[in-house]
Formats: structure tokens, C-alpha cells, sequence
């Protein structure tokens, strides 16, 4: 919006050239006399245009203001709650009965405040409507008086001259109004800017502090992930970072070297065993991890089984469980170590689909 309405500091000085502009104007008209005896006609004549430009600004804004109210009525509605119960529906989730009557208050309490919203906006319009129409009447009667006395002033010949002098200054007075309308709304728009400048500096402040109040846990976590990738690989360094920003926190993990998409995949893993061990250190978390092979594409044999001892390690002395969805064929291949006996750690229900009755949960993957 800055690029179409300008600065503040362009529209200063076009607001002050076009006010100055104006007022000669206005000073030419105040010292121009048609003729002594019609100098009060000619007032009242200019006394009825400036009415009429200021009725038909008033109705700009009027107008906009009714645009506003209009889309304001026009999104009001009420939410289609159709879709939450086909939300509720598709997870396979039966609502009891008091979470079903609870939803159905809540729905007719929204409709209610919507309706009531509705008619409030409905009667600002027709409010609106009323002051245009009524302006619309007083303008027609001062235009026919200001037409009235004109045709008195015809007679005489600076009548031109003054009729010139007053479209001017109209020009003006309108380019001057537009210009101060630009002017507020650069300096409302710069306003909010800096505010919101000021805003983002004070959240980026409180955050950093908070960073300092919690380095001990975010050391914790830094530490779990750098043991994590230490794990993974004996020739290169990751390290886990956590940058405090104007746009709230930021979390990178960096492992040296290749940045292909094996490396980005240990990247996950290793964040996923450092909150799966500092949550069980503090109690939380669900007690659960799973993996899906897609984890691992792309990741040499060596670090897999790497990755998956150190899951199974640390699920151990945690307290979790680790799942790892794998196939049969690539796991034969890993070459895990000695302390680890495949048969114990393979669940022994598999999903095949050698056979007609294999599949998951009754459905079939071709």
C-alpha cells in the first residue's frame, strides 16, 4: 500500500503546496465583487456550492462505508459444521452423546450471535442509505436555489470571471482533501509499521531471555543430538542449533560435509532420539516412536544399523519403545552387530502380500 498511496515525507510538501494554493484561491474569491448590489447574492450562490461539494464528500465516504458494511454482511455466516462431523466421521470417532448436545448449544449459540451480527449490519445500512438519500435531496434544492441566482448575476460581466474563480478553487480544495486523505493514511500505515517493528523487537528480546533462563534444558537437548550423530557417524560433527529470531525460534540441525537426502533423513532421526530421550528424563512424551523405512532411503547400510542400534539402546535404557517399519530384505543385509539378535528384535506378526489373505487391516497394497 506505501508504493500506491506515497510517504509521509513525499506527501508533505504536496499537502502544504496544494492547502497554500487553495487558500490564494479562497482570497481572490473573498476580495472579488461582482457588483455591490448583487455581493449578497453572489455569497449566498458560493455558500450553496461549498454545501454541495461537501454533501457529495460526504457521500465518498458514505459509499465506502457502506462497501465495507456490505462485505462485512455479505462473510458473515455461520461456519458449515457439516464438515466437522465429517471430520469426526472419516477418523472413525463416535461422539458421545453430551459432546454431541454440547456441539449442537454451540452451534445454535454461533447462529444466534451471527443473526444478531446480521441485523445490526442490515440496520447500519439502512441508516446509511437514509443520510445518502437525504442528502441527496438537500443537494438538488441548493443547486436549484444556486442555479436561481446565478441567472440574477448573468447580467453582469464579471460573473464569468467569478463563476472561473470558484471551479478553481473547487479543483483545488478536492486535490488538496485527496492529498490530506493520502497523507493520514501514509502515517497511519508508517505508524503501524514501526509499531510492529517495535513489536517484533520486544518478542525477539523476550525470547532471547527466555533462551537464557532455559540454557540448561536447551543444553540438554543440544547434547542429546550431538551424541545422537556422534553415534552415527565416527568422520564427521553435527551439532543441533537454536537461533532466537524477530519470527520466533529457529532450529537447524547441521551434520558436516554431503547434504544429500540420506544426511537430511539422520538429521530427523537424530532430532526424533533426542526429544524421545529428553522426554523420558522428564516424564513425557508418548512413550512411542515409530520410524518408516522411507526414513532411511538413501542412508548407507552401516549407518542404518547404526541408527537402529542406537534406537533400540536407548529405547531400552529410556524406558520407550522403538518401531521401525522395514523390509525383510533390506534388514537381512544390515550389518548389525553381535550383541544384536534379529530374532528377538522382528515383531512376529509381518505384512506380506505373498498370499491372497496377506494385506493390512483387510485392505491390499498391488
Amino acid at each position: 500500500m506505501g508504493d500506491v498511496i506515497g510517504s509521509v515525507a513525499e506527501l508533505r510538501p504536496a499537502v502544504a503546496v496544494a492547502e497554500r494554493g487553495a487558500a490564494d484561491r479562497r482570497v481572490q474569491l473573498e476580495q472579488f465583487r461582482v457588483h455591490e448590489s448583487y455581493d449578497e447574492l453572489s455569497q449566498r450562490a458560493a455558500s450553496a456550492k461549498a454545501r454541495m461539494q461537501s454533501l457529495a464528500r460526504e457521500a465518498v465516504t458514505l459509499h465506502e462505508t457502506m462497501r465495507h458494511l456490505e462485505e462485512a454482511l455479505e462473510a458473515e455466516k455461520a461456519p458449515d459444521w457439516r464438515e466437522l462431523e465429517r471430520l469426526y466421521k472419516v477418523a472413525s470417532v463416535e461422539l458421545p452423546g453430551v459432546a454431541l448436545k454440547r456441539l449442537d448449544e454451540v452451534r445454535v449459540f454461533y447462529e444466534s450471535v451471527v443473526e444478531n451480527r446480521r441485523l445490526h449490519l442490515g440496520r447500519e445500512l439502512d441508516d446509511l442509505r437514509a443520510r445518502l438519500e437525504q442528502n441527496a435531496v438537500e443537494s438538488e434544492r441548493l443547486d436549484m436555489e444556486r442555479q436561481g441566482l446565478l441567472k440574477v448575476l448573468e447580467g453582469r460581466g464579471a460573473l464569468d470571471d467569478f463563476v472561473v474563480l470558484q471551479q478553481q478553487l473547487s479543483e483545488m480544495e478536492a486535490k488538496a482533501a485527496a492529498l490530506r486523505e493520502r497523507f493520514k493514511a501514509a502515517e497511519m500505515l508508517e505508524g503501524e509499521k514501526t509499531q510492529l517493528e517495535i513489536d517484533r523487537s520486544n518478542l525477539h528480546r523476550r525470547l532471547q531471555q527466555d533462551f537464557r533462563e532455559r540454557k540448561s534444558r536447551l543444553d540438554q537437548v543440544i547434547l542429546a543430538v550431538s551424541e545422537a550423530i556422534s553415534c552415527l557417524y565416527d568422520d564427521r560433527e553435527g551439532w543441533f542449533e537454536i537461533d532466537a529470531t524477530d519470527r520466533g525460534p529457529e532450529f537447524r540441525i547441521s551434520i558436516e560435509r554431503d547434504r544429500g537426502g540420506g544426511i537430511a533423513n539422520m538429521e530427523i532421526f537424530c532430532l526424533d532420539m533426542a526429544l524421545m530421550k529428553v522426554g523420558a528424563e522428564r516424564g513425557m512424551g508418548p512413550g512411542l516412536l515409530v520410524h518408516d523405512s522411507h526414513l532411511f532411503d538413501g542412508v548407507d547400510e552401516r549407518q542404518i544399523s547404526r541408527a537402529l542400534e542406537l534406537g533400540r539402546r536407548q529405547s531400552i535404557e529410556c524406558g520407550w519403545q522403538y518401531i521401525v517399519t522395514m523390509n525383510s530384505d533390506i534388514f537381512d543385509r544390515l550389518p548389525l552387530s553381535s550383541e544384536v539378535d534379529r530374532d528377538a528384535v522382528v515383531l512376529g506378526t509381518r505384512l506380506s502380500d505373498e498370499t491372497d489373505t496377506g494385506g493390512l487391516f483387510g485392505l491390499r497394497f498391488d
